[in-house]
């Protein structure tokens, strides 16, 4: 299962995928790592994306986001992420 998430400033497009085929799907606001920390982002995690997945449990993550082209700010999205879901 793949949980694919395309990020911008004002919203986050979450989709969930089995083998190709749509499981989930959902919009949040933003994640964007130059506006929000690691616990911000958790917390959004936790109330918006997490109810809308149920318990289906991703096995890989791909997450295209603005202001993530720096290490440091890779760092705390990929933070926020492993509270919840296994990270390489």
């Amino acid at each position: 299962m793949k949980l694919i998430a395309d990020s911008g400033g004002t919203k986050t497009q979450w989709v969930l995928l089995d083998d190709g085929v749509k499981i989930a799907e959902c919009k949040t606001p933003g994640l964007h790592p130059y506006f929000m920390n690691s616990l911000e982002m958790s917390e959004l995690i936790h109330d918006q994306l997490l109810p809308k997945l149920g318990d289906n449990i991703p096995n890989a993550i791909y997450f295209y986001g603005a202001g993530c082209s720096k290490t440091e700010k890779q760092a705390i999205v990929k933070t926020a992420l492993a509270n919840f879901f296994r990270m390489p």
